[in-house]
């Protein structure tokens, strides 16, 4: 896996946020954050925070020592059935569907219409609406930490601050 060429302070942005979900989380999605964090680490080729450790190592040892029957006991998950697998994997796949048509219509200024949407998707416009607005945090956090540094130089109102600082100083 490629390393991403990102600063160290946006790294550190992310696994503060990251830790931030885990703390918050219940157990399906705290192993989820937990191994994001884990694999977001070894693609940046950075050390593993000691609370990812921690709970990889609590984790672990009680598979090891016994104390849980398998992983998924270990980690608090369950194995899911191949019939929820599946309706998961298409719901995110319906998911990154709308989120690509919706940025593509924010990036062109046009409003998205749900109701053309869901008939070439298949779908309903209120199913579209709920998975978009309930999952892209969970996806594509915007808000986060870790992306506000990412994206704060490419915002127009950071670009024209910029600009007009400048005109000032040189005037």
């Amino acid at each position: 896996m490629a390393r991403l060429d990102i600063p160290p302070g946006i790294e550190v942005a992310r696994l503060k946020e990251l830790r931030r979900k885990f703390e918050n989380s219940r157990s399906e999605s705290r192993v989820s954050v937990l191994f994001a964090a884990i694999r977001f680490c070894f693609s940046q080729e950075i050390l593993v925070p000691e609370w990812a450790v921690q709970a990889f190592f609590d984790a672990t040892n009680a598979w090891y020592s016994l104390r849980a029957r398998s992983l998924d006991e270990a980690f608090g998950t369950s194995s899911e059935t191949s019939k929820h697998l599946e309706q998961r994997k298409r719901r995110r796949l319906l998911f990154f569907q709308v989120w690509n048509h919706v940025r593509a219509r924010k990036v062109r200024l046009e409003s998205v219409d749900w109701k053309r949407l869901a008939e070439e998707l298949g779908s309903s416009k209120t199913v579209l609406q709920d998975l978009y607005y309930k999952k892209r945090s969970l996806y594509m956090p915007e808000s986060s930490p870790a992306f506000d540094k990412l994206i704060k130089p490419y915002k127009v109102e950071e670009a024209l601050s910029r600009k007009i600082k400048r005109k000032k100083g040189k005037v």
